[in-house]
């Protein structure tokens, strides 16, 4: 079920959704629910670093990050079900 939340952005309203999906593993073995924001317009996901755990999915990567308020980030990157 999608769940509509409106939250403020600086002085803006805006409205967020999200949705329950299943992570898991790319063996497919694990998987772990979770409540996902709903974004159309991203090309990766991010997970916390504790799900992943949980998962046994180690880092292979790590990509660097252009945010929306022009900051660089370096993130390491792993890959899973979704």
């Amino acid at each position: 079920m999608l769940e509509r939340t409106e939250r403020k952005w600086g002085r803006l309203p805006f409205q967020s959704s999200t949705v329950p999906i299943k992570i898991g593993d790319l063996a497919g073995r694990r998987f772990v629910d979770v409540e996902a924001l709903v974004d159309t317009g991203v090309t990766y996901t991010l997970v916390s670093n504790e799900l992943l755990d949980r998962l046994g999915i180690e880092p292979e990567s790590r990509r660097t990050f252009e945010l929306a308020d022009e900051s660089v980030v370096d993130y390491p990157i792993g890959y899973v079900r979704v």
